[in-house]
């Protein structure tokens, strides 16, 4: 999987609502990858990476409230 395909990816599934198959994703394929991350993605990555934590940390709380992650953007890369 290349860097591109790697942040497309990690993008679609936080904004799917599938945040704990993106963080299982990163920790599987970001060390992986060669080359690694710029900085710029890296830095998209952790965003998307960090709604992600936070729309888990409430679906897996009591609350009834639904949480859709706010900021996670779909950038496709050519």
């Amino acid at each position: 999987m290349t860097a591109d395909e790697y942040v497309n990816r990690v993008g679609e599934l936080v904004a799917a609502g599938r945040g704990p198959e993106a963080l299982d994703l990163a920790v599987r394929v970001e060390p992986t990858l060669s080359p690694p991350l710029s900085a710029q993605e890296s830095d998209e990555v952790g965003g998307l990476l960090e709604c992600a934590a936070m729309a888990t940390e409430m679906s897996d709380s009591d609350s009834t409230v639904g949480m859709t992650p706010v900021g996670a953007t779909l950038t496709h890369r050519s």
